[in-house]
């Protein structure tokens, strides 16, 4: 049997444990630990509430692991994250391209936005543009950075500026 963390009210004031501990089951791929009609009951529901709240849904590692196929079809998705080990050799690996280039026409098929997972080149980030991808992330575009970095980037780069000061 696997371990689970259980989150209470007082780390996440105002969230229902029931909420946060299908959330994490669903995110930590413990789904046997239920059976599978009983997980995916909780799970949609807390997902679907989520949705219909404005907050987004994403399936993240997809290709690798627990996140399969059949979270597409059960799942409210918003959001597919193509795992890293399948873009960033991509160039080299035409297995790799194909698998990449496959997830995309699919999320795309389901309306779903596709996040391309560790982008470290322009060449990989050229060619995941040319495939359809509408979101990226890696070292390529930025290392993580604390709120307030990306703030002053953000109203370097763009002139944006925050309607709110974000903690950091």
């Amino acid at each position: 049997m696997t371990q689970r963390k259980s989150f209470g009210s007082d780390n996440h004031a105002g969230a229902h444990p029931e909420v946060l501990r299908a959330m994490m089951d669903a995110n930590s791929g413990d789904a046997v630990a239920y059976g599978a009609d009983e997980w995916t009951e909780r799970a949609v529901a807390a997902l679907q509430a989520l949705r219909e709240g404005g907050v987004g849904v994403s399936i993240d590692d997809f290709g690798t692991g627990n996140a399969s196929i059949e979270y597409l079809a059960t799942l409210p998705a918003s959001e597919l994250k193509i795992d890293r080990s399948f873009i960033t050799g991509m160039l080299e690996d035409a297995r790799a391209e194909a698998i990449a280039r496959s997830t995309i026409d699919l999320a795309r098929n389901l309306g779903l936005t596709v996040v391309a997972e560790g982008i470290e080149t322009e060449a990989v980030m050229e060619h995941l543009a040319g495939l359809g991808a509408q979101t990226g992330q890696g070292y390529f575009i930025s290392r993580p950075l604390p709120a307030a970095e990306l703030t002053a980037q953000l109203i370097a780069a763009f002139g944006i500026v925050a309607e709110r000061e974000l903690v950091a």
